[in-house]
């Protein structure tokens, strides 16, 4: 049985797949990280509305809203390089064979290589974890015979996946549509701390937060949701309504680490700074964005109750106290991060 690859990787599990990959990749070539640090390096938090009018072409949901609470998938891993003094090199493929030949060369030169895969179709994940979501990322960083050995963040421990197996991952049912995204970390000599990256990387995100010029996007952005959800109740059918929260729940709790999630993720990522810089003010505003990432949990609470007991039975007011709660999420972060853009 042929074998190649590294014989040791550490693997972590993580919260999120993106931020859990960069991290275990990073620690591997020698720059531990945490999963918060890589995330809030990554320049991760963020918040976009897109309403169903706008139909954008990029997502299944087409007659739905898009509500989205980080970055472009990518850009973490992207950004928390960078920061470190390493780029990415990504090769894409449409064809399944050229893109496990570059995987096993990649193995054979004993680099880890990350992928993105389909959720649904990874064996190893049980049934009931399993839902279409095409950006997930593992590491693959071994291969015995024709199994690969994979680190997936989602996971207590490594794994492994059959060379047909992961094909499927990569491709699903859309081999010659759908592209292959491997990539892998190159160093160069970088003199800036990982703290002065920090700073720059909070300054970055609540720059982008509070300052963006697009209602759809930031601290307009979730403002501009609240504002419509309120009105959701009184212009819109049950049907509709049913199916634009359904939307809304599944992309917060479901996608990725859910709104909330995102929230305490990257106040973990600012205790850390703060402890490191001796900064009181940044601890402060850690445990304020707790607070905010508990009321978004409120808000799935109570939008999952709605949804399952029928939103047409609750009544139109429902929907004015979640619109409610979330405008009190974005006071709360709008607050927040002003005060971390006059401290920090």
């Amino acid at each position: 049985m042929d074998s190649i690859g590294i014989k040791k990787f550490t693997h972590r599990k993580a919260i999120h797949s993106e931020s859990g990959v960069a991290a275990n990749l990073l620690s591997h070539h020698g720059i531990p990280l945490s999963e918060p640090m890589a995330f809030g390096l990554g320049r991760g938090l963020s918040f976009g509305y897109y309403p169903q009018s706008m139909r954008l072409k990029k997502y299944f949901w087409k007659d739905r809203p898009v509500v989205t609470y980080r970055v472009t998938s990518g850009s973490i891993i992207k950004n928390v390089a960078k920061s470190v003094g390493a780029s990415i090199t990504v090769k894409k493929y449409k064809n399944p064979e050229a893109s496990l030949k570059t995987l096993d060369l990649m193995l054979a030169a004993e680099k880890p290589v990350g992928l993105l895969t389909d959720l649904y179709w990874l064996p190893y994940i049980p049934k009931e974890n399993r839902f279409p979501y095409p950006e997930h990322n593992v590491v693959v960083y071994g291969r015995r015979g024709n199994e690969y050995m994979i680190s997936d963040p989602a996971m207590d421990g490594p794994s492994s996946c059959s060379r047909e197996d992961l094909i499927r991952a990569i491709y699903g049912n859309d081999v010659g549509k759908r592209s292959s995204c491997l990539f892998c970390l190159n160093f160069y000599d970088h003199d800036n701390s990982v703290l002065t990256e920090a700073r720059k990387a909070i300054r970055v995100t609540a720059r982008w937060l509070l300052m963006n010029p697009f209602p759809f996007h930031g601290i307009r952005g979730i403002r501009l949701l609240s504002k419509r959800l309120a009105e959701w109740g009184d212009k819109r059918s049950p049907e509709q309504t049913a199916s634009s929260l359904h939307q809304i729940i599944t992309m917060q709790e479901r996608i990725g680490t859910g709104g909330g999630g995102f929230r305490f993720l990257y106040s973990s990522f600012m205790q850390e700074c703060a402890i490191m810089l001796g900064d009181e003010g940044l601890y402060k505003a850690s445990q304020e964005l707790i607070g905010a990432g508990k009321r978004w949990q409120d808000f799935a609470k109570d939008a999952v109750r709605i949804y399952r007991n029928n939103p047409h039975r609750e009544g139109s007011h429902c929907y004015k106290v979640m619109a409610a709660i979330i405008k009190e999420c974005g006071n709360r972060e709008e607050r927040m991060f002003k005060n971390v853009l006059r401290t920090c």
